[in-house]
């Protein structure tokens, strides 16, 4: 009897090796709620910090959008975003509906077509088409198609309410970088273009910009990390040779490549900043976004915090 016993436990912890084994814990669902806020200061500069709106954020066992949900700061549902994905993983459409008073029946669809087809490295889906709809209209009001050429877009149109509105030609390097491109009207009018060189070496590049008289109108040059990151991005309008406005960005990272900071700095061309504005992050160990807050000119001015929950 004894015996029997032991082997009963043994078979016993043996079957459960196997199904720990052979039955692998699946990945969890994340429900995120954001919590929106705005910050003033009251009569004795004590900071007022006020919820404005909140959205809750379902995900399924992918990381794939399942829902959004839109509430006030009364807990008045405005909107009900709901997604849809191929087998693949990949987005078909997006609903967003709104449920206040003042346009109930408002209805904004997104569409997305891929295509499977072949790469540089391997086979893959392609996205050809994206388009918006209002309402039950037949018609999108918005849609962009994309042609490409192995790994590259080559052409990519705009359209409105069914009509062709702005065709841009893109000219690719060996690399795949976009070097050149050249935006075109609806009745095939060159418009304006634009031309881009990289320094591979240094991990920077230079877009110039000209108009439809082929004057250089603006320029914008970036810095890259060794991810390929964007470190520092400026941005400068352009007139008769002179830079009119510049927009700087600046952009640090953790060293797993979260996004911390965000800054841009406004000036008219000259050293001096005229407006300066800025975002921080923060995250936790599983490197969820757990918080964004905004300032204008060092001043706090609003946040994101998001309350994460994992479940089965």
């Amino acid at each position: 009897m004894r015996k029997q016993i032991l082997l009963f436990l043994l078979l016993s912890l043996l079957c459960s090796y196997a199904v720990s084994q052979t039955s692998p814990v699946k990945p969890m669902k994340r429900s995120t709620t954001e919590h929106h806020y705005a910050y003033t200061k009251d009569a004795e500069e004590k900071e007022i910090k006020t919820l404005t709106e909140y959205h809750i954020v379902r995900y399924d066992r992918d990381g794939l959008i399942e829902s959004e949900l839109h509430y006030d700061a009364a807990d008045v549902l405005m909107a009900e975003v709901k997604y849809e994905y191929d087998d693949y993983g990949n987005c078909l459409s997006s609903t967003a509906s709104t449920t206040n008073n003042v346009n109930p029946d408002n209805v904004i669809r997104e569409q997305w077509k891929y295509v499977w087809q072949k790469g540089t490295a391997a086979d893959t889906f392609f996205l050809v088409e994206e388009a918006q709809y209002i309402s039950n209209q037949p018609i999108p009001q918005m849609k962009l198609t994309f042609t490409y050429q192995s790994d590259h877009i080559i052409e990519e149109g705009v359209y409105f309410e069914g009509s062709l509105t702005k065709r841009t030609v893109y000219t690719n390097d060996s690399m795949g970088h976009h070097i050149a491109s050249n935006i075109f009207t609806v009745d095939e009018k060159w418009e304006k273009r634009s031309v881009t060189t990289y320094n591979e070496t240094e991990r920077t590049s230079e877009e110039i910009f000209y108009d439809a008289k082929d004057k250089v109108v603006g320029k914008t040059v970036t810095k890259y990390d060794q991810l390929k990151n964007p470190l520092e991005v400026i941005l400068s309008k352009m007139k008769n040779g002179k830079v009119t406005e510049q927009t700087t960005m600046h952009t640090v990272y953790d060293e797993a490549g979260n996004m911390m900071e965000e800054e841009y700095q406004i000036s008219d061309g000259s050293s001096s900043v005229l407006h300066k504005i800025k975002q921080s992050y923060s995250y936790n160990q599983q490197n969820d976004i757990i918080e964004i807050i905004y300032f204008d000119s060092d001043k706090k001015v609003g946040s994101i915090e998001y309350e994460i929950e994992y479940y089965r």
